[in-house]
């Protein structure tokens, strides 16, 4: 599985076995992907289970030029395998790749752990700029246990543009390598790691790094400002109300032609601190709620800090959420006596 150049992914449940990478990352080749822009965001990765006897369980590039962040991946399992986790770009790229958060890996007969390859060295052409150094930060892997593992870590950034802010965590690892751990040009952190890491991360995460770690805490604000700070709201002309809304708000309505199980997202605007999404949700919630008129549910994806948006017209009849997603024993679709099965 290859996303290039694409947002909002969800890969889930897969068992892969190929003589390639499982999946692998990518957004564009140096000058093209530079040019073109379109970065790979906002990856979900959960429970895949695979082996590949050449390359990597997930890899992130070489072609990275576009940018890669935010992938999220969890519930791993590689076995069989050349590389569990690699990253690899090369002067020339550009781009960025920061914002990667992998938890919860078991691997089993793998030739590397975890490998960053800082000169990968191809290129499409001869017109690339050599001067295009790509950024490398905020890369955490935490939870994993292996185990005939050669290689914990070959870790190459680049002279002059070190890798930064690697952060390790909470890994254990049986090697039948001397030397369990090979590093250069990169800078990071780490804690509960064994065999210990080489020296260029044998600075502690807790407590004086814990906020140069993109980690746990990252994510639960990541989905508390994605809160679910929604309001139930009855209306007897939808698009009529959230046209007069964004007028309002001086935001723009745009049409889409996407679902969500059974709840129809119709459109969406933005305000100053939070994007909107209208879902017409399915009868069985409507009858639920005991209300015939049009049900839909307005979802803000923003600080719920901001003032409230959504104060909704006269006609409107509003439910609050009780509590957030964050709190202990919540629901994010928890409302005063309405619990719909997203």
């Amino acid at each position: 599985m290859h996303p290039d150049s694409s947002n909002d992914v969800c890969i889930e449940d897969c068992y892969i076995s190929t003589g390639d990478d499982l999946i692998a990352i990518k957004s564009g080749w140096d000058e093209y992907g530079i040019s073109f822009s379109h970065p790979s965001t906002n990856i979900m990765i959960h429970r895949i289970v695979g082996e590949t006897s050449s390359s990597s369980g997930i890899a992130i590039g070489s072609e990275m030029s576009g940018g890669v962040s935010e992938v999220h991946a969890e519930n791993l399992h590689f076995f069989n395998s050349n590389r569990a986790i690699t990253i690899k770009t090369s002067p020339g790229r550009g781009g960025y790749v920061r914002n990667i958060y992998i938890s919860g890996m078991t691997l089993a007969n793998v030739n590397v752990a975890i490998k960053f390859i800082g000169r990968y060295g191809e290129h499409p052409d001869e017109f690339y700029d050599p001067n295009a150094l790509p950024i490398i930060e905020m890369i955490t892997i935490e939870n994993v246990v292996g185990e005939s593992i050669k290689f914990a870590g070959l870790l190459e950034g680049i002279e002059g543009d070190n890798f930064r802010n690697i952060c390790l965590s909470n890994l254990s690892l049986s090697v039948t390598s001397d030397s369990p751990w090979n590093c250069s040009h990169v800078q990071g952190y780490s804690d509960s790691v064994s065999p210990e890491p080489c020296e260029l991360l044998e600075d502690r995460i807790f407590p004086k790094h814990y906020s140069d770690c993109y980690h746990t805490s990252h994510l639960r604000n990541l989905y508390r400002r994605a809160w679910l700070l929604s309001r139930i709201v009855f209306v007897k002309d939808a698009h009529s109300q959230a046209t007069n809304l964004s007028q309002r708000l001086r935001t723009p309505v745009i049409n889409l032609d996407t679902y969500l199980g059974d709840a129809s997202l119709s459109f969406f605007f933005k305000t100053e601190h939070s994007t909107c999404l209208e879902m017409q949700v399915s009868s069985s919630m409507e009858n639920s709620v005991n209300f015939k008129s049009k049900l839909l549910l307005y979802l803000c994806l923003g600080d719920p800090a901001a003032p409230e948006v959504l104060d909704g017209e006269p006609e409107n009849r509003l439910l609050g959420l009780e509590n957030s997603p964050g709190d202990p024993g919540s629901h994010p679709w928890e409302t005063r006596g309405v619990k719909p099965d997203p």
